[in-house]
């Protein structure tokens, strides 16, 4: 999820009464368009209707905006989220990590991995004189 419809789930959570379209527009700084096709793709990305409207404005169910917004939180989306995941796993948390436990956590495919650590290895990696190794056990 975007971090734009993540700000507004995050609003309308804080909200205790409807808020319009346009007033939404104004805190994204988008249009009014953008922030229907927002909540059109927001209650569509679940069974429930997570962001309701009425002739007041638009009202989210709180409990289920915030069960959504930590499930998109918790898995990493694209290369720099999964970097500073794997990089936050070996540093902060001080843990081994396997290729394949990482593809199963992530839900991505062994060659995606592959060629974020190959990325990560050659452009970040130099520009702080670092070496990644890597070991096979069996």
């Amino acid at each position: 999820m975007i971090e734009k419809k993540k700000k507004l789930l995050r609003y309308l959570v804080e909200m205790n009464s409807p808020c319009s379209a346009s007033e939404l527009a104004e805190i994204l700084e988008v249009s009014v368009r953008t922030v229907k096709t927002y909540i059109k793709d927001i209650n569509s990305s679940t069974e429930k209707i997570i962001v309701h409207s009425s002739y007041k404005g638009y009202l989210a169910s709180k409990n289920d905006a915030l069960l959504l917004l930590n499930r998109q939180n918790a898995l990493p989306q694209n290369y720099s989220e999964r970097a500073f995941y794997m990089i936050k796993k070996i540093l902060v948390e001080h843990k081994d990590l396997n290729a394949f436990d990482i593809c199963n956590d992530l839900y991505i495919s062994y060659s995606t991995l592959k060629n974020d650590l190959l990325y990560l290895a050659s452009n970040k990696c130099m520009k702080w004189q670092l070496k990644m190794n890597a070991t096979c056990r069996l």
